[in-house]
């Protein structure tokens, strides 16, 4: 549809005068069949005709007026030029470019479909703002579907939560990009996609704990799972912490892991264990780590990103033990939140943090192996409850708070993810992925 546009309007300003003459008849005589209204004999007149929004009447010809309004329609933006788009406003809009000492030009007006703000662009960004406006529509489009589309507001503006579908930049495994991509959109075998699509009163779609069997209850909700969502945990703990041990040198950190941070603390904060706290030139930094399930919920009124919340609660439940040690005479102390996605989701806070953890070049390589680790525990964890029939039978106990378990090295990686499939799956991640 972009080009379409594109091709129209380079027609109608092309360079050579035989050209602009053919293309001039053509739309003339379309527009006159189509009963447009002209004031003139000048082609470019179509742009400031009223666009109807629904594909009907542009069916069965084919032709470049046809074909630019029928691409139009698609996109749901109408191209049209600077001065039709109305005088009063185009005063106006002058008068604030000369307040603000702006003199610059644009060639024309994009006027969206959903009665939004008009987008003045020039001729050189035309296809750049097509392309962007396109892809801002189809994005509304895709959250407003709860069920397939809700994990999708954490992975917007996330590059890095996506590298592995770049093509020719990443030699990541087809299994775990499937993966990625079916879990994203939520069309993996589960209790609610099995009832949903089955429509079988007979299977309730629950799981063996008692609950719906969707997908963030298999990676992040189910009580016979905590000591699996604890192993994912741990392995992004020990990444890290190997990032940080390579941005400084190892032997002056002094890491400790889940304890307790001494000194004259508060009966609230002598509690707290924080994933990793280190000395590093006189400071104190405590780093806590947690993998939600990228979603959105329902607070106050209003959808909400569960990551934003969640990196809102370990900011809230950790502030005053910062406080309390930068309150100590000669102390000071950071505090680094850490928050991804049970599905890679990497939000930009997270690499913000990362950044001040890391030099730019390590931090963005250890995120990636942060993302790649988390997706691949999730699909382990994800085979795993569908091996055991719904981890029916499964009834071990582990820790109550998942997130902030010990990431000890005395645990293997391979106990963490479970047997050979996990010593396998952790060495393709290792030789493989950046």
């Amino acid at each position: 549809s972009v080009l379409q546009i594109r091709t129209f309007l380079n027609m109608l300003q092309a360079p050579d005068e035989t050209v602009r003459e053919v293309v001039r008849a053509c739309v003339l005589d379309e527009a006159r069949c189509r009963g447009l209204p002209l004031r003139g004999e000048d082609p470019r007149e179509v742009l400031q005709a009223p666009l109807p929004y629904e594909a009907r009447g542009y069916t069965g010809t084919s032709n470049l007026l046809a074909r630019f309004l029928k691409a139009q329609t698609d996109i749901g933006v109408k191209v049209t030029m600077p001065h039709n788009h109305g005088e009063e406003e185009e005063r106006r809009s002058m008068q604030e470019e000369e307040d603000n000492g702006e003199d610059e030009a644009y060639d024309w007006v994009l006027i969206p479909r959903n009665n939004g703000e008009a987008v003045k662009v020039r001729d050189s960004d035309l296809n750049k703002m097509l392309t962007r406006m396109i892809r801002e529509e189809h994005y509304k489009n895709l959250i407003g579907h709860p069920l397939r589309g809700h994990s999708f507001v954490a992975l917007r503006n996330c590059p890095t939560s996506s590298f592995f579908l770049a093509t020719g930049r990443t030699t990541a495994k087809d299994s775990l990009v499937k993966f990625a991509i079916l879990a994203r959109t939520n069309s993996l075998h589960t209790g609610q996609i099995r009832r949903l699509a089955n429509r079988n009163v007979e299977d309730d779609g629950l799981c063996s704990c008692g609950q719906l069997e969707s997908l963030s209850h298999i990676l992040n909700g189910c009580q016979f799972l905590k000591q699996r969502y604890t192993d994912r945990h741990n392995r992004v703990v020990d990444l890290v912490w190997d990032m940080i041990s390579k941005a400084n040198h190892p032997t002056q950190l002094h890491p400790h892991f889940n304890t307790v941070v001494p000194g004259p603390l508060s009966e609230a904060t002598r509690r707290l264990r924080p994933d990793i706290w280190y000395m590093r030139n006189g400071v104190l930094h405590v780093v806590e780590i947690t993998v939600p399930y990228a979603s959105t919920t329902q607070r106050d009124g209003s959808r909400q990103d569960t990551l934003a919340m969640r990196r809102a609660q370990k900011l809230d439940k950790y502030q005053q033990l910062i406080e309390e040690i930068q309150n100590q005479p000669g102390a000071a102390a950071e505090l680094h939140i850490i928050i991804v996605g049970s599905l890679g989701a990497v939000p930009d806070a997270t690499m913000k943090e990362l950044l001040k953890l890391a030099p730019a070049p390590l931090a963005k390589r250890y995120a990636k192996r942060i993302v790649a680790a988390t997706i691949l525990g999730s699909r382990i964890l994800y085979l795993g409850s569908q091996k055991r029939g719904n981890h029916r039978g499964e009834t071990h106990r582990a820790s109550d708070d998942t997130e902030a378990a010990p990431a000890t090295s005395s645990s293997s990686d391979v106990e963490r993810y479970g047997g050979e499939r996990g010593r396998e799956e952790l060495d393709r991640q290792n030789e493989e992925l950046t």
